[in-house]
């Protein structure tokens, strides 16, 4: 897809970012950025995501997607990327801004080079400050953070260590006057210390997919959806009677890795629960 540059002085440059400080002078872009009108979320996180940090992820990513809020990411690997896959199931544009380039040759990581093109098959952009053939040196990825939040409305933090460069944008985007979201993590986890930190200090505790579209005003009835596929299939079975995660691994020929991704999905959408070792469908 054609690379094209946006200058400051254009009416085409995006209207949340010229006011900043440090706004970018010219950017880079691939594909097409999202309307002026449209309302726009950054979704940041650890690349060493947990199962809890992609399961949560992916469902609130996904919720907001379906219900027409542009996710904005980085397109690292861990959070980023599932943000993105998330808001490519929706079939909803996704905007990856990125340290390097955003030619072919100067993707990174190069395992999301897929990705890339699937964001601007799907109508989203990629986004840079930085020319072609620029590959990303450390110091981009804390400038680039400054963009992430300064194109986005509001900032959800779902996973990421207390020196977690999510922090960067938490911090940054507090300064540009964005609100901050971020999920509540087990105390014992390393990983959970930036979202418990940022709660502590007053950032907004998201606790599910409704609660994050209330906090972006919208509402929440437009995350209800069909379960298809796998989770589909664990429904049927957990409607006869409670199982455990080996019945529904010997009766579905699955691996137990992707069963617990998908539980882990239901239960946070409220759908299911786990007591006693047995996943049950919840009395709703």
């Amino acid at each position: 897809m054609q690379l094209y540059t946006i200058h400051q002085n254009d009416t085409t440059y995006p209207a949340r970012l010229k006011p900043l400080q440090r706004a970018p002078d010219t950017l880079y872009i691939r594909g097409t950025l999202p309307s002026a009108d449209a309302l726009c979320l950054a979704v940041v996180g650890t690349r060493k995501a947990s199962l809890y940090g992609r399961s949560i992820t992916q469902r609130l990513a996904g919720a907001t997607a379906r219900a027409g809020v542009i996710i904005i990411s980085g397109m690292a690997l861990g959070i980023d990327a599932v943000a993105h896959t998330a808001a490519l199931e929706a079939n909803t544009p996704t905007v990856a801004v990125l340290g390097g380039g955003v030619d072919d040759e100067s993707i990174y990581p190069r395992t999301n080079l897929m990705l890339a093109h699937e964001i601007l098959k799907n109508g989203g952009a990629l986004v840079s400050e930085q020319p072609p053939g620029t590959q990303p040196f450390g110091y981009h990825f804390p400038e680039r953070n400054r963009i992430i939040a300064g194109l986005a409305h509001a900032v959800l933090v779902t996973e990421g260590t207390i020196k977690s460069g999510s922090l960067i944008t938490a911090k940054i985007a507090l300064e540009y006057g964005r609100d901050v979201f971020a999920c509540p993590h087990n105390i014992f986890t390393t990983r959970g210390e930036g979202p418990n930190y940022l709660i502590q200090h007053g950032a907004y505790p998201i606790c599910g997919a409704d609660n994050l579209l209330e906090a972006l005003h919208l509402t929440p009835q437009t995350t209800r959806q069909h379960h298809t596929g796998l989770a589909q299939k664990i429904l049927d079975i957990c409607h006869k009677e409670p199982c455990t995660l080996d019945d529904l691994a010997c009766a579905l020929s699955c691996a137990p890795s992707e069963l617990s991704v998908a539980i882990s999905t239901l239960e946070l959408q409220g759908v299911v629960r786990i007591l006693n070792g047995t996943i049950q469908l919840q009395d709703v």
